[in-house]
């Protein structure tokens, strides 16, 4: 089964990798954490309560500049049409806002903005954000479809989702630079995760690319110099990104199963911005030469989980760890349980948010086969915190999602 989905497989655990190993995943990575932080101040006090109670004031005004910062990072996402052509329309100065200690500071990112002529029933045109969703996916679909034609034998990559949101990458690029190959703009992509404005770079770093190659310069020669400008600057960014890891772990002491979790993704940031940094774009150059397995070992591939189709969902899909410990691995599900409980209540009352009746099933709800899921099924298809409730009033024995909002809540603090 997995050799048989290696390559979907493979997309994801090439976003993992940008994720844990760029400046611009962690970045993002910092706001999350500070948006959780700052929706942790409004829980119910109540032990036995899974109940938020609504963010409100400063601490809810801050939430919303963080969320906006990191969309602003993100930039347009799913285009749900056809696209059949790109036109680069130029930059617009955004505010970035980001919170250090308990101050709020900004910067200005420039943000490439596209016109896109999309089909959707009739023929129109849309304006999208280049930002990291964009290259994130463009470099993950185009990295994917690379290893999908070694592994049977191609000379052709299959092509399948073309003029999707998967390919504005490699619209831009060729608009910018027409006869440029497939794994030059992807070393370029994989350079531009080195900054914050990563598209905005991205086109100029293009555009360099473009001028120096047709004034003389040997295209191999260009990227060599631009990877070793990206060495130089992760380099002198290499402390605060350590000591950013460790602040991230810091934030959890108290809380043993989210300290287990943040330790082992901190310690796979710093293992990989270690690799990022002497080579930096590694994940480009392995899959191109054809050693996509010296990939897997030197950034360990996360936990996964297969889905079925199957319209009987009890214990029905596959999750699977091949790098960690089990307590490494309970403990990341615990995580994403938190995750999932923010996410889900943003700056909402748990009461305004089950006022919508809008089913939210737990992410583990179809392979969990636990006695809590068989007997409280429909809590655990549509408001998994509530069974946080559950366990807290009978034998307290709580599942990965009941232990996320037990965390959450700081009650495991000595």
């Amino acid at each position: 089964m997995q050799r048989e989905n290696l390559v979907p497989i493979f997309h994801e655990y090439i976003h993992y990798i940008h994720e844990i190993s760029t400046p611009v995943g962690n970045v993002g990575l910092s706001l999350d954490l500070i948006k959780k932080s700052l929706f942790s101040n409004f829980f119910d006090p109540r032990k036995d309560s899974c109940e938020s109670l609504g963010m409100t004031g400063d601490l809810c005004d801050r939430y919303r500049y963080m969320n906006a910062s990191k969309a602003l990072l993100e930039g347009s996402k799913s285009v749900n049409a056809k696209i059949l052509k790109i036109e680069l329309a130029g930059n617009q100065l955004q505010n970035f806002q980001i919170l250090s200690g308990d101050m709020l500071g900004s910067r200005s990112i420039e943000i490439p903005i596209l016109t896109a002529e999309i089909y959707q029933n009739d023929k129109f045109e849309v304006d999208l954000y280049f930002g990291k969703f964009f290259i994130y996916e463009g470099l993950a679909y185009e990295l994917d479809r690379e290893l999908d034609k070694q592994l049977l034998g191609l000379s052709v990559i299959r092509d399948d989702m073309r003029f999707t949101e998967y390919t504005v990458l490699r619209l831009v690029a060729l608009k910018i630079y027409p006869d440029i190959d497939t794994k030059s703009f992807l070393t370029v992509a994989s350079l531009s995760l080195a900054y914050i404005n990563c598209g905005f770079v991205f086109i100029d770093l293009l555009r360099v690319l473009k001028k120096r190659v047709d004034a003389g310069e040997r295209l191999e020669d260009v990227l060599e110099q631009l990877k070793q400008q990206v060495r130089e600057l992760m380099a002198g960014q290499s402390d605060d990104f350590e000591g950013a890891q460790e602040e991230i772990i810091a934030i959890f002491t108290g809380r043993p199963q989210l300290l287990t979790a943040f330790q082992y993704i901190c310690g796979q940031a710093k293992a990989t911005y270690a690799i990022r940094k002497a080579d930096p774009t590694f994940e480009v150059d392995l899959i191109f030469s054809g050693q996509f397995e010296t990939l897997l070992e030197k950034a360990s591939i996360c936990d996964y989980m297969y889905q079925f189709t199957d319209l009987d969902s009890f214990s029905r899909d596959f999750l699977g760890t091949s790098s960690m410990d089990d307590a490494t691995s309970q403990a990341c599900k615990v995580l994403i349980s938190y995750s999932h409980y923010q996410e889900c209540h943003r700056e909402f009352s748990t009461a305004k948010l089950e006022s919508r009746n809008i089913e939210t099933p737990c992410p583990f709800f179809s392979c969990c086969n636990l006695q809590l899921r068989q007997e409280h099924a429909k809590i655990c298809a549509s408001r998994p915190w509530r069974i946080f409730e559950v366990s807290a009033r009978t034998d307290q024995r709580y599942c990965w999602y009941g232990n996320g909002v037990l965390e959450f809540k700081g009650i495991t603090e000595p």
